[in-house]
């Protein structure tokens, strides 16, 4: 094998090792956002569920009216088929960055745009009506940090996350 060869099979092996580990930007400090709502005194929400605790937070602030499917954006309407898959399937046209990255809040694209007045790309969202409350801030973050999981029927996973870090009940 030339020396070619191997540094070409080196430079791919880094380039999949650094692809894989998504948690790399967060490790070096890097933020996307700026702005962004402190959420460390919000209470630590436990066992969330999308279909009962996330799906009613898009739909009071009405997100499937523009994220509805139609024009290639995240789809969060239920008319094109569950809106997790959407969520946990696909990443931002824009950046490229995964719109949920399920146990790294701080790497999903969704955190970033509720919770920045200056998200990396475009604007807050909701982009009408109220910013989201810390407090469904806050839901999403937990439901993203404990796995982003999302029942078929709901119920179908068990999972049991009593406590993060030392007994805490609010985030760091």
């Amino acid at each position: 094998m030339s020396l070619k060869n191997k540094i070409q099979i080196l430079t791919m092996l880094l380039l999949v090792s650094v692809t894989v580990d998504a948690t790399w930007p967060y490790r070096f400090g890097l933020t996307a956002g700026e702005d962004c709502d402190d959420l460390s005194g919000m209470p630590v929400n436990y066992d969330m569920d999308f279909n009962t605790d996330i799906m009613p937070i898009f739909n009071h602030y009405s997100c499937s009216s523009c994220h509805d499917g139609s024009s290639g954006v995240l789809n969060l309407s239920t008319n094109n088929g569950p809106p997790l898959l959407g969520l946990l399937g696909s990443a931002s046209q824009q950046t490229g960055s995964p719109f949920v990255e399920p146990e790294f809040p701080e790497l999903s694209y969704l955190m970033q745009k509720i919770n920045c007045q200056t998200p990396l790309f475009g604007v807050r969202m909701p982009a009408t009506g109220a910013t989201m409350t810390l407090e469904d801030q806050g839901i999403i973050y937990d439901w993203i940090y404990q796995g982003a999981l999302g029942e078929f029927p709901p119920g179908l996973w068990y999972r049991d996350l009593i406590f993060r870090n030392n007994l805490e009940s609010t985030r760091d």
